[in-house]
Formats: structure tokens, C-alpha cells, sequence
């Protein structure tokens, strides 16, 4: 599986990560950000419209930038598509994880779209990885762990006019609680959801900063949403204009 690193000396003590979802350019049009000062952008799906949300991230932001594809942006098991957005992403600022690790100054980035149980080709990407999510998180690793994933890991996530049992909950959620409660896990950003999220479970923290379609925009959305990584205090994340606060690492 691949993995990609970026070396550095001293590792600082905590991280800024510009977190965004559900931008859905392709849907809801151009978005204005902020001066947002952030070591590491990341996009947790549905940007845009297939390939236009990977051009889009490459010339829109100076940082290194994570990107968890979408539903939006591929179809499950489509290995032909998938080898195209990486082909497209190497040797920019992009990096693409699909079931792939991601390391900067002592973080490790575990990344990959999760799928849901909606479907068999959706449940058999899901089964392959979660398999893959177990075996990173049972490998040692000295400093803090963020996973990044389009489909939301708990119910909890979802909205609240949603209920568990609905036909609905099956295409838009998992529920990896036996996976996170006791994981040393420190963030799990997520998107696909149209409602920002900011929880814990067990020590893992939980965030969704989505921006949704333009007829039903969620009001809490900030596209100048930082979190902070690597710290062993946790606290909600801010805007760009507020002080930042931290999670466990």
C-alpha cells in the first residue's frame, strides 16, 4: 500500500489542519475562503463533480493537501477511475488516499473513502477497508493519529431528522464504535453528511465542516473550519479568526 512522507526535524507541537466537505462546486457553485493559516487543507469528499474536485484542490491551495474522494467524485470498486485521479494527483501538492498513510511531522494520516453497506460493490470497499483501517491502527506509531474518511464511522453522525433504522441511515453511515472506543485514535474527520459534527468518542474526536447544496446549505458551515492535532488537550475546533484549541494525540 502506499505511503507517503515528509520528513522534518523538529516536529512542531501541534498541527493546523483546514478541514472541508460537501463543497459541492459542481452543485452549489463557487466558494469563497478565507486567509486561512493552516499547515495541512483537508478535503473529505464531494467537492466537486468527478475530476473537477482534484483540479480544483491543485490550484486553489499552497499546503500540502489530503483528498478522500467522494460519491460525488467516484463510483465504488471503479479501480480504473481511481488509477486516473492518482495518476493526475502524483507529483502535485494533492495527495489522494485511498486505503493510504499520509505522514508530516510526526502525524500519521490513515485515508480512504469507507463506503457504505447501500450496496454490494459499496459493502465489499468497505469490508476491504475497514480490514485495511485494523491492520494501520495494530502497527506502532510514535506521535498522533488522524483518520480521514467521506462516509461518516458512528451513527451519531447522523442528521437528526434521520433516524438509525431508516432506509435512509444505510447509504450515509457506519458504525465503527468496537473500532474507535479503544484506539488511540486522536481525530476522525469525516464528510458525506450535510451537518457539521464536532463529538468524541472514547478519546477520538469526531468533526464534519460541511458545506452542502445551495438550496440546503448548513447554516454552521465554515470554510474556515482548523483543527489543531498533535496536543494531549482536547477542545472544539475554531474558525479562522479564533483561537484554535486541541486534541488528543
Amino acid at each position: 500500500m502506499p505511503m507517503a512522507s515528509v520528513a522534518a526535524s523538529d516536529h512542531p507541537v501541534s498541527m493546523r489542519l483546514h478541514v472541508l466537505s460537501g463543497v459541492h462546486r459542481d452543485l452549489s457553485g463557487e466558494i469563497v475562503l478565507p486567509d486561512v493559516t493552516a499547515d495541512v487543507v483537508v478535503l473529505a469528499g464531494d467537492v466537486d463533480g468527478g475530476f473537477d474536485s482534484l483540479r480544483w484542490a491543485m490550484r486553489t491551495f499552497t499546503q500540502p493537501t489530503l483528498f478522500v474522494l467522494g460519491n460525488h467524485e467516484i463510483v465504488a470498486g471503479n479501480a480504473e477511475e481511481l488509477a486516473r485521479f492518482r495518476a493526475l494527483a502524483a507529483g502535485s501538492r494533492v495527495t489522494l488516499l485511498e486505503n493510504d498513510v499520509w505522514e508530516h511531522r510526526g502525524v500519521r494520516f490513515l485515508g480512504c473513502t469507507l463506503w457504505a453497506p447501500a450496496t454490494q460493490r459499496m459493502r465489499a470497499a468497505l469490508k476491504n477497508s475497514v480490514a485495511w483501517l485494523r491492520e494501520m491502527l495494530a502497527q506502532p506509531h510514535d506521535g498522533a493519529t488522524a483518520v480521514i474518511t467521506h462516509y461518516a464511522p458512528l451513527h451519531r453522525s447522523l442528521p437528526h431528522e434521520v433516524h438509525i433504522d431508516d432506509a435512509a441511515a444505510k447509504h450515509l453511515a457506519v458504525d465503527l464504535r468496537e473500532l474507535i472506543e479503544p484506539s488511540n485514535i486522536a481525530l476522525w474527520i469525516h464528510g458525506h453528511i450535510h451537518a457539521r459534527q464536532d463529538y468524541f468518542c472514547g478519546r477520538t474526536r469526531v468533526v464534519c465542516n460541511p458545506r452542502g447544496y445551495a438550496d440546503d446549505v448548513e447554516p454552521r458551515f465554515d470554510p474556515g473550519y482548523v483543527v489543531e492535532v498533535g496536543r494531549t488537550s482536547p477542545g472544539p475546533s475554531t474558525g479562522a479568526g479564533s483561537t484554535p484549541h486541541f486534541v488528543f494525540s
